[in-house]
């Protein structure tokens, strides 16, 4: 089955207005307990269908992560 460009540029536009699960709703019980609260938040925001809600640059996703690592408020 091959996809038409029209059916490729409507598979891509929905990808990117979808918002993504979170990851602790995706994963086994036991790993969705450590991903959720600030690493969902960390990974919404990473994946935000919008290019305004992601983060700004590399470092600052580096940031977040470093401060979550450190058991900081992210």
């Amino acid at each position: 089955m091959s996809l038409t460009p029209a059916g490729l540029a409507e598979l891509l536009d929905s990808l990117r207005e979808a918002e993504p699960p979170k990851p602790s709703t995706a994963t086994p019980l036991p790993l969705s307990r450590q991903l959720a609260g600030d690493l969902d938040n960390i990974v919404t925001k990473a994946l935000a269908p919008e290019p305004r809600r992601r983060y700004e640059s590399a470092a600052a996703l580096a940031a977040d992560l470093e401060r979550y690592l450190a058991h900081q408020p992210v």
